[in-house]
């Protein structure tokens, strides 16, 4: 920081004294302009190191000229995802179906891109609906899933 300000002072008293021994004709306006320009490339020389300290220390936000994707917080949010489609499914077999259930989607994040893998569905509890309609429950909360979410739907009984 000292070495800054004697630079910063140094600057100023050379433009100082140039401008003392110039004559005032158009000559010596256009040096004092360039001396001018001079004093404030050097007041602003901590900024162009603090950006040179940001790059390497790892604050570049570019590698070879490519941005880099956050992987962990694109798998996180996908998680997150995951969890509200199990909600969501969940509740729309259960309303439509009037029967008890558990969801859990099979996800894999490749490429950028969440890819749903398979459903699972576990029927807890059938409800009022007699034993033997279970395997036409099963088929029919199989189909209805698999037209939302357009994958492998795997329904099961308890």
């Amino acid at each position: 920081m000292s070495a800054y300000i004697l630079a910063v002072c140094g600057a100023v008293l050379i433009a100082t004294l140039v401008n003392i021994l110039l004559p005032e004709g158009n000559v010596g306006k256009f040096i004092n302009g360039i001396l001018r320009v001079f004093c404030v490339f050097i007041l602003m020389l901590p900024i162009y190191n603090l950006f040179k300290e940001w790059q390497e220390d790892g604050f570049s936000s570019t590698t070879n000229g490519k941005i880099e994707l956050d992987t962990r917080f694109l798998e996180h949010n996908y998680a997150i995802w995951a969890v509200e489609k199990e909600k969501q499914i969940k509740n729309v077999v259960e309303n439509e179906f009037k029967i008890e259930v558990t969801v859990v989607l099979h996800w894999t994040y490749a490429r950028q891109e969440f890819i749903v893998q398979k459903i699972e569905i576990k029927i807890e509890s059938f409800g009022i609906i007699p034993v033997d309609e279970h395997i036409y429950t099963i088929q029919q909360v199989q189909k209805r899933v698999q037209k939302i979410v357009n994958t492998e739907v795997v329904v099961y009984g308890k």
